[in-house]
């Protein structure tokens, strides 16, 4: 499998021309049948397929770990979350105003 740290332009390359979408959605799992089957078979079997598999799993990957927010990100949000809520309490408790 491709070291997820490199840079995946590095490591590209393209699975065989028939096999350009078939790999794709086996990638993502959409592939379903005798399509999956095949497509299985034969990334075993080819190298080029197989690197192309594997850079879009490593890909994939990536994108799912950039959605996902980090502790110091979340330790943030929370910080500013409580900051909102003891301004918000401090309105409330403000008398009005004429």
């Amino acid at each position: 499998m491709i070291d997820a740290k490199e840079p995946l332009a590095d490591h590209w390359i393209n699975p065989c021309e028939h096999m350009v979408e078939k790999v794709s959605a086996f990638a993502d799992g959409s592939l379903r049948g005798l399509a999956r089957w095949y497509t299985r078979f034969h990334v075993k079997t080819c190298p080029r397929c197989r690197k192309a598999l594997d850079a879009l799993r490593a890909l994939r990957d990536r994108l799912l770990r950039l959605s996902r927010p980090s502790p110091a990100h979340t330790a943030l949000l929370s910080d500013v979350r409580k900051h909102e809520f003891i301004r918000a309490m401090d309105q409330i408790d403000a008398p009005p105003r004429e």
